[in-house]
């Protein structure tokens, strides 16, 4: 819920500042990153995370550790992207 909020307001924003054609060039990098960094939300919830669950309840903690390290690594990238967001933001303040 809250992606889908913070995807609204930004859009919402952004329309209220005459479109796209008319914010900065932060503004496009910042949703470009953020589409990224939902996509990587939406692929940790539908691949590793079901196998990590399904590997935890049979009990195949190999399986169960890789699809954790999996996560571990596209969270830490998710992080970095949202530091780069901010940088954006801060770049672009007026």
């Amino acid at each position: 819920m809250a992606i889908v909020l913070l995807l609204a307001t930004g859009l919402g924003m952004v329309w209220l500042a005459g479109g796209f054609s008319q914010v900065r060039w932060n503004v496009h990098a910042m949703l470009a990153i953020g589409l990224a960094m939902m996509a990587i939300y939406v692929y940790i919830r539908l691949a590793p995370s079901p196998r990590l669950l399904h590997a935890v309840a049979t009990r195949a903690w190999p399986v169960a550790a890789a699809n954790l390290d999996t996560i571990r690594k596209l969270v830490g990238a998710n992080l970095l992207l949202g530091t780069a967001v901010f940088a954006l933001a801060t770049a672009g303040a007026r």
